[in-house]
């Protein structure tokens, strides 16, 4: 593995060559002698990196595309967090004397200047047989601001000779130029794209690489893109939301916020106290934002999990200082106390005062009707309390989520599928490649023969594993990663698209095969809304809920049939929404799968994706102990990296206790190494679960058993000994 970041201070000639409507393009000479570069990248200079290789049937139609993909998104506002970076390869094959391209993606690079993408694109220029240049290689790195709108594109010939593009799609007729500010939003950028994509499959697609963004090159890096995190706070608005979450961006519903505690929940646990300093250090030099720094210092405080007094002391203090005058708020002084309701309701919803937080529950939805979060709170005060009635009332006047997130646009997904990936679908990978683009393909890589060629290529993409066999278990990387391939995309939620049609048609049961299509997947709205009825049920049953919604609403198709002559007992009832009728259905539906499991039948005899999808439905329903034994079981029948994820996921929550340590450590490591056999190196998943297991155990112990399960395994030890040194539990 060779890791990219290091922010340095620029040393380069620049020039302004040409200046049109939508492109301002730069040249220049970078100056940086070897001895700038951090250890890993002076050792790079001479041996290049494994990454994935995507082989483009036109050459260059990677960034055609993505041209076009960034018009369309822009032009419609629905850029989201943008595409990952892309690194596109200009390559002459010499037999045929032709040009070549082939591309990959990346998020986690540091992208603060031309400096690391540069150092990066040089790398690739090696061959890594001959550690000889290949002088007619032309690189392009691409990296989209999503606070300026613009892409920058570095086009690589040599360290001499390299121009900037800023492609402005704006539709200004003054170009982005270059500068020092510019680079600092595609910082962040950067930093956001990484932090999000990395914590939702749903945004990944074949050929992706991720970096954790410099997370493991010592605290003082991690404090410098935490300020450059802090500082952007104010413009936290600019970066967007997920509108499959929140109704809206605001000063603490937004992606960079969410990057900064993705990012804070990867590092030493010391670095919360660095945070909140620093944005008291800013509230007093930016007075004119200083209600934006507190609150996200209250979010922090309270996601660090160990400052309750401080806490409780920053809410009050936010109250007394920024809202005096509480009764006389104008319009956008309620927009911004929302989120301060938001928070002190979370936090004594976490500390299990309902009494307390239902009133403030209630105040913010009054103030604000259409927040998400305010309505949530409230039905969740309302449940805990024992009062249903208004529970289900809050839900029905919940605002409707989007469905679908503009992400999933800009995440090249579909592009990736439609053009270059084939899932092997439980069997081996098949390449679709040209007889003469698998001959120069064969030709780069001379170290591989033809058969372990092929078996790296889905489609028209070469699944390079890692260098040095980073994080290697064989049985994992020549079983599911092989038969399955990575896991990614709306899709990703479960294994029924990635294994073989003869599989999933094995399942007799068609009820749990319909209830976990990607067409039935629960939207992360209504995923909040389907969990607040699961908690109904399992206070009062399923039946009574049922007699309780038939006291209180009419549902739709009852309003159609009666709506010519409305009784008396029907105008007294409110409509029920159409997607809440939709939710009662699904949740019927998961409730009659459940009651038919045959858990305790020996002789039941189901494959492993037919008990990964009982235990997915299982867990919907909060039968934690059955979910946990299917999902166990499905793992035993094939390592199942979307099984692994949830059990890990129910372990640090807490619901999954597991007294043996080796248990929790052989599905974690089993489950690292699948992530980085398809280059995922940032893993935030993985450092969460080293931080549940350090609160019981050592670091020792840790590596202990580690050592002990891998003793003469000299790739899997060395990644999750790289993750335990990258927390601190002090």
């Amino acid at each position: 593995m060779v890791f990219f970041w290091n922010r340095k201070p620029k040393k380069q000639t620049r020039s302004i060559v040409s200046s049109t409507s939508g492109l301002a393009s730069h040249e220049g000479i970078l100056d940086m002698p070897s001895s700038s570069f951090p250890p890993d990248m002076r050792k790079s200079t001479t041996s290049s990196i494994q990454h994935p290789r995507i082989i483009e049937s036109q050459l260059g139609e990677a960034l055609t595309v993505r041209s076009r993909l960034l018009m369309k998104l822009a032009a419609n506002d629905k850029v989201d967090i943008g595409p990952p970076d892309l690194v596109h390869v200009t390559e002459f094959d010499k037999y045929h004397q032709v040009e070549v391209g082939e591309h990959h993606y990346v998020t986690g690079l540091d992208v603060s200047s031309e400096a690391m993408p540069i150092a990066y694109l040089n790398t690739l220029r090696w061959d890594q047989s001959s550690n000889c240049k290949n002088e007619k290689q032309i690189a392009t790195y691409c990296t989209f601001n999503i606070f300026s709108k613009v892409d920058l594109r570095i086009r690589f010939v040599s360290e001499k000779r390299f121009q900037i593009n800023v492609l402005d799609y704006n539709n200004s007729a003054n170009p982005v130029q270059l500068s020092d500010e510019l680079w600092e939003e595609t910082f962040v950028s950067g930093c956001i794209r990484c932090m999000v994509m990395n914590r939702d499959r749903g945004r990944k697609a074949p050929g992706l690489v991720e970096y954790p963004i410099g997370i493991d090159n010592g605290v003082q890096y991690c404090e410098n893109v935490i300020s450059s995190l802090c500082k952007f706070l104010p413009r936290g608005i600019e970066s967007g939301c997920d509108s499959t979450i929140y109704m809206g961006p605001t000063i603490l519903q937004n992606y960079l916020v969410t990057a900064l505690l993705t990012f804070l929940s990867l590092v030493s646990r010391s670095l919360y106290h660095y945070t909140v300093d620093y944005l008291d250090m800013l509230m007093q030099q930016d007075t004119r934002n200083a209600f934006c720094y507190r609150l996200v210092q209250i979010k922090v405080l309270m996601a660090s999990n160990s400052y309750e007094f401080q806490t409780i002391k920053k809410i009050q203090d936010a109250f007394d200082v920024f809202f005096p005058n509480f009764p006389s708020l104008s319009l956008l002084e309620f927009k911004n106390i929302i989120d301060l309701l938001n928070l002190e309701v979370e936090f004594l919803i976490n500390k299990q005062d309902y009494e307390l937080a239902l009133p403030l529950a209630k105040r913010a939805t009054e103030l604000i009707t259409d927040n998400f979060q305010a309505w949530y709170n409230l039905a969740l005060c309302y449940i805990e309390l024992g009062q249903y009635e208004s529970a289900l009332y809050s839900i029905n006047s919940m605002p409707r989520l989007s469905s679908t997130s503009p992400g999933n646009d800009s995440s090249m997904i579909d592009i990736v599928e439609s053009k270059y990936y084939n899932r092997p679908l439980g069997s081996e990978p098949v390449q679709t490649l040209l007889s003469g683009e698998y001959n120069h393909l064969f030709n780069t890589m001379p170290k591989i023969n033809s058969m372990e060629l092929r078996s790296l290529i889905y489609g028209r993409i070469v699944m390079s594993k890692p260098t040095n066999r980073g994080g290697c278990i064989e049985e994992i990387w020549n079983g599911p990663c092989l038969t399955i391939g990575p896991i990614y995309g709306p899709q990703g939620s479960n294994l029924v698209n990635f294994v073989s049609k003869k599989e999933v048609k094995a399942i007799k049961n068609t009820l749990v095969i319909e209830r976990n299509t990607t067409s039935n997947k629960l939207s992360p709205g209504d995923a909040q809304v389907y969990d607040l009825l699961i908690r109904i049920v399992h206070k009062i049953s399923w039946n009574s809920l049922l007699k309780l919604r038939s006291s209180l609403f009419v549902m739709q198709r009852e309003h159609m049939r009666s709506s010519v002559s409305l009784n008396r007992e029907v105008k007294n009832k409110r409509l029920c929404e159409k997607w809440l009728d939709r939710l009662f259905m699904d949740l019927y539906d998961d409730l009659k799968i459940c009651t038919n499991i045959p858990l305790h039948n020996k002789n039941v005899e189901n494959s492993g994706l037919e008990w990964q999808l009982l235990g997915l439905t299982l867990l919907r329903t909060w039968y934690y102990e059955e979910a946990i034994a299917c999902l166990r079981t499905s793992i035993l029948a094939r390592f199942d990296t979307v099984a692994a994820e949830r059990l890990l996921q129910l372990y640090i929550s807490g619901i999954y206790k597991e007294d043996d340590i080796d248990v929790i450590l052989h599905l974690l490591t089993s489950n690292a190494s699948y992530a980085a056999r398809f280059h995922d190196w940032c893993q935030w998943l993985t450092v969460q679960t080293l931080y549940k297991l350090c609160e019981e155990h050592s670091k020792e112990i840790i590596r202990t058993r580690l050592y002990g399960f891998y003793l003469n395994n000299n790739s899997i030890r060395p990644l999750m000994e790289k993750f335990l040194d990258q927390i601190d539990t002090e």
